[in-house]
């Protein structure tokens, strides 16, 4: 594994922001790359829980597998660096920023520069390589884990249920929800719904679940109310027209995975997977196995459109 330090610029020209990685690589030639974002409250470790010593580390995996993986945190988020004015950042700026670190490591490294690159974002971080996506045009093919564009309707106040289906509104009062909710644009992330959180920390092994535990992080606050808020980026999910690996836990929070779909007409080929016994941190669970097998087959699958 190799720990690597990006810089992307920042929004507006104003100096850079400085991305930290962990590059993983298989032993052969990779047969593609994958670009892991990691959900709010979590940094980059998320993909490598407990360095692979229980056989939670998606990264480990994958990489053994063949396939040269990326995992990043996001701008203000770990060894990342804040963005130089920290509330007005946005989550369109951070898939940006994202776009931007995965050009740069291209340029850097050659043997990744012709790969074809696949997203696999987890929860916030799906929305972000969403984003990405269809501002950028990164990725042949995007693999979302327990993300969706539906949101969280339940879990909302009755001041951000105001902005549903209205993103231009949304976006610009961020920066205040996102003090209201959270406190800060970058706070230390704190569950204040004990009994959710177990459903997302949770996992069995007490080492993962201490794994889990370890990698949380400061919370990209606007991200987190944007995820949240439905319809808040219906136009950039509509545009995705790339394959897409949708994975859900049967315990995992969120719209019933049935429903997910429909946010994304244009890609055309979806792939769903319900993972059982299993909640929304899909890599604390012993499913994780299983998980990584079928988006191994289904890259072989679409190997052709990539």
């Amino acid at each position: 594994m190799q720990r690597l330090k990006i810089d992307t610029p920042a929004p507006d020209g104003a100096g850079v922001i400085a991305m930290a990685a962990d590059l993983f690589l298989p032993a052969g030639n990779p047969r593609t790359l994958l670009w892991c974002v990691p959900g709010g409250g979590a940094a980059r470790g998320y993909f490598d829980l407990a360095a692979g010593d229980t056989g939670h580390s998606f990264a480990r995996r994958m990489a053994a597998m063949g396939h040269a993986v990326v995992a990043i945190d996001n701008p203000g988020i770990g060894e990342s660096g804040e963005p130089p004015a920290p509330a007005a950042f946005t989550p369109r700026q951070a898939g940006d920023s994202h776009h931007h670190a995965l050009a740069a490591l291209r340029n850097r490294i050659p043997s990744l520069a012709d790969l074809p690159a696949i997203a696999v974002g987890h929860s916030m971080g799906g929305m972000l390589v969403t984003l990405q996506q269809a501002r950028n045009r990164s990725f042949a093919a995007m693999a979302l884990l327990g993300s969706s564009a539906s949101g969280l309707d339940w879990a909302l106040t009755d001041e951000e249920r105001g902005y549903i289906g209205d993103p231009d509104g949304l976006e610009a009062a961020l920066p205040r929800l996102a003090e209201a909710r959270f406190g800060g644009a970058f706070p230390r992330f704190r569950a204040a719904n004990k009994e959710l959180a177990a459903e997302i920390f949770g996992g069995g092994d007490p080492a993962v679940s201490a794994a889990l535990r370890g990698i949380g992080d400061r919370m990209f606050a606007a991200g987190g109310v944007m995820s949240m808020v439905p319809g808040s980026f219906a136009a950039e999910a509509a545009a995705i027209d790339v394959p897409m690996f949708l994975a859900f836990g049967d315990r995992d929070i969120g719209v019933p995975w049935g429903e997910v779909p429909a946010a994304y007409p244009g890609a055309g080929d979806i792939t769903i997977l319900q993972l059982l016994a299993t909640g929304h941190n899909h890599f604390g669970f012993s499913s994780i196995a299983g998980l990584c097998t079928r988006l191994d087959h289904w890259i072989t699958a679409i190997g052709r459109a990539l």
